[in-house]
């Protein structure tokens, strides 16, 4: 069960290249029992590895019943997720 939240903010991409220092990052908090909102305000770009990460993220912190959301999300990211349909999945809205 989660033991409160911490915000990450992601930088301009989430991409293959960045996958490790994210999940770095990430793994972190994954194992600490929180529950994590990363906030996407400067994120502009992501592909499939990005998504993948975030994707065994949520499972990750699900085993622990604790949440991934994902904040301020716009552009290409939102319409990659959206895309995908996972958008409100990883952010808890309820925009299709």
């Amino acid at each position: 069960m989660s033991s409160g939240w911490v915000t990450i903010h992601a930088g301009e991409t989430i991409l293959a290249r960045d996958v490790n220092q994210y999940k770095t990052q990430l793994y972190i908090w994954v194992d600490s029992g929180v529950d994590i909102e990363l906030d996407c305000v400067d994120l502009k770009h992501i592909d499939g590895s990005g998504i993948g990460l975030l994707a065994l993220v949520r499972s990750k912190l699900m085993l622990d019943k604790c949440e991934l959301k994902l904040h301020n999300l716009a552009g290409q990211p939102a319409f990659m997720l959206k895309t995908l349909g996972i958008y409100k999945l990883l952010t808890g809205e309820n925009h299709v």
